[in-house]
């Protein structure tokens, strides 16, 4: 297993816990009517579950 792959799969699991705690945050703005920054962490889970493992693998290769 190269270094690359074990860096964005570390990448992965830090992105999918993100979106998990990003979930929860949204559900509890959800019932205080905060459409507009619970459509805001929506957006950054999305980006972080895609943007954690590429970084990851890129640091992975490069410092290993």
């Amino acid at each position: 297993m190269s270094t690359g792959l074990i860096g964005g799969l570390i990448g992965l699991v830090i992105g999918l816990a993100d979106y998990f705690v990003f979930g929860s945050l949204i559900r509890k703005l959800e019932t205080k009517r905060a459409a507009a920054a619970a459509n805001a962490l929506n957006i950054a889970r999305t980006a972080q579950l895609v943007a954690f493992p590429v970084a990851g693998y890129l640091i992975g290769s490069m410092l290993f």
